[in-house]
């Protein structure tokens, strides 16, 4: 079952609408600060620790082997992006409601040019991913959702050969 981290704050974590909305708005609030007028590109700002544990908090379901998780949501670290990338692939592509749709996990040119989107996006260091925590596994976390997010401007425009310069010519 995937989850957004949306709906993991809201419905596990938070309290009010309030607590979940500052749990998931408070790195983007802090990087606003850091925009500058002129035609630079936005930088997560560096008075920010990266990666950052934005709260650990304790579900209010029991999972299907009676547990209540514990849930860890934090920035994705550098050196998790492949693997969330591979997460997104799995879950959102199959899953989001437009993707289902359009069937759009069998086109693996689409695929490709939202993975490439992704990698790009990822460097910005916006995302965050929540993780179950205490499966066994110590070493690694399980992803129970994760949020690509970035930050655009309205002057920036994007091409499609920004999006994979490689598949541009693959659609016949």
């Amino acid at each position: 079952m995937l989850f957004t981290l949306i709906d993991v704050i809201t419905t596990d974590c938070a309290e009010t609408e309030a607590e979940a909305y500052r749990a998931v708005h408070a790195s983007f609030r802090v990087g606003c600060s850091a925009m500058t007028p002129n035609n630079e590109k936005w930088s997560r700002t560096k008075s920010i620790p990266f990666p950052k544990i934005w709260r650990k908090c304790r579900g209010l379901k029991r999972m299907d082997n009676g547990v209540v998780p514990n849930f860890t949501i934090q920035d994705v670290p550098e050196d998790m992006h492949e693997e969330i990338i591979a997460f997104m692939t799995t879950h959102f592509c199959r899953d989001e409601t437009t993707c289902k749709s359009l069937v759009f996990h069998e086109d693996p040119v689409s695929v490709l040019e939202l993975q490439h989107l992704w990698r790009d996006v990822l460097k910005q260091n916006m995302a965050l991913v929540a993780f179950v925590e205490n499966e066994g596994d110590e070493h690694r976390a399980r992803i129970a959702g994760c949020n690509i997010t970035c930050v655009t401007t309205k002057d920036e425009k994007m091409t499609h050969e920004q999006v994979n310069p490689d598949t541009r010519n693959c659609r016949k």
